[in-house]
């Protein structure tokens, strides 16, 4: 029987991640799987909080592994290498700060089965696959605090995309699975150079992709992502979007040409916006945020075109 291992990497926010782990505990396990959820404690000692939520889930089987080297990459690959070891066919990530759908795994399986353009062997486990599809995306929503102002409530992250099936040339790990055989064949691991930087997801799942992985999107795979009120200030955003420039410049995304023009811009609609303040308030900070967050990623490319680093994740958001 196929197995899934559902993978959480867990630091310093006890009381989302133990959002999280109930959520997992309710999740239907598809039909014909087996299925286990592992948690990578990956903070600066054992964390007590994390072994607690661990055996308060109501008999759900949960696999813990501490995991002493600080980062996000350095996590992952615990991860791995423990889903491998437990013989896992398919390997799923989800963030600490997220809940999943009751659903969630089903609809994974199903787009895995619903896209299928022909039959692979596998040589990992040696069972035979009836679909060709070796990763599958979902869809994030966001959960904004309500004392949060309308215009500050920008998705931190980008959309991946909102047609069901399309292909991708990379995913993200806050919701994804993925054919653990393509790990194994290829020795495939996430790049401890960007533990603090971030970026270390799209740049394995773009190698993933590479060798041959098929990745595609679901929108019906759903988990929902607590936006924190540390996410949403000035600082918040500038960060992100800064953050945003140098993953471009280290992925060769971007050109010179490109970063001046977004800076510009940003510029230009910062000034503009106390012109739209008759519209209404929301209208002209919406539009101020926007171009500041243009001007915070063409300097976050400029920084690190000219060699710099930024070590996004050094500092924890969220409890």
């Amino acid at each position: 029987m196929e197995k899934i291992v559902v993978c959480v990497c867990t630091r310093g926010r006890p009381e989302l991640f133990k959002r999280c782990i109930n959520s997992l505990a309710r999740v239907i396990k598809p039909e014909g799987f087996d299925l286990e959820t592992l948690v990578i404690d990956n903070n600066d000692e054992k964390s007590a909080d994390v072994s607690d939520a661990c055996h308060a889930t109501g008999g759900a089987v949960i696999r813990y592994r501490y995991e002493p080297t600080a980062g996000l990459a350095s996590a992952r690959n615990a991860a791995l290498e423990t889903a491998l070891v437990m013989d896992a066919t398919w390997i799923a990530f989800i963030d600490d700060d997220e809940v999943a759908d009751k659903l969630w795994l089903v609809r994974f399986m199903e787009a895995i089965e619903r896209y299928a353009i022909g039959g692979q062997a596998c040589d990992y486990c040696g069972k035979p696959h009836n679909s060709p599809v070796d990763a599958v995306h979902g869809t994030i929503r966001y959960a904004y605090p309500t004392a949060s102002a309308k215009w500050r409530r920008r998705a931190p992250w980008g959309s991946w995309g909102a047609v069901d099936g399309a292909p991708l040339d990379c995913a993200g790990t806050g919701n994804v699975i993925f054919r653990a055989s393509l790990v194994w064949r290829h020795g495939l691991r996430f790049n401890p150079a960007l533990n603090a930087s971030g970026g270390e997801d799209t740049d394995f799942f773009r190698r993933f992709h590479a060798l041959g992985g098929r990745i595609i999107l679901s929108t019906l795979a759903i988990v929902t992502e607590a936006v924190t009120m540390d996410r949403l200030t000035l600082r918040g955003h500038w960060r992100k979007a800064y953050r945003n420039g140098h993953n471009k410049a280290r992925e060769r995304k971007t050109s010179l040409r490109r970063v001046v023009k977004r800076g510009a811009s940003g510029a230009l609609k910062i000034a503009a916006a106390p012109l739209l303040i008759v519209g209404g308030r929301t209208i002209a900070m919406k539009l101020a945020l926007s171009g500041m967050l243009n001007v915070a990623e063409a300097a976050g490319t400029i920084h690190a075109l000219r060699g710099g680093k930024f070590d996004y994740y050094a500092k924890v958001t969220g409890k």
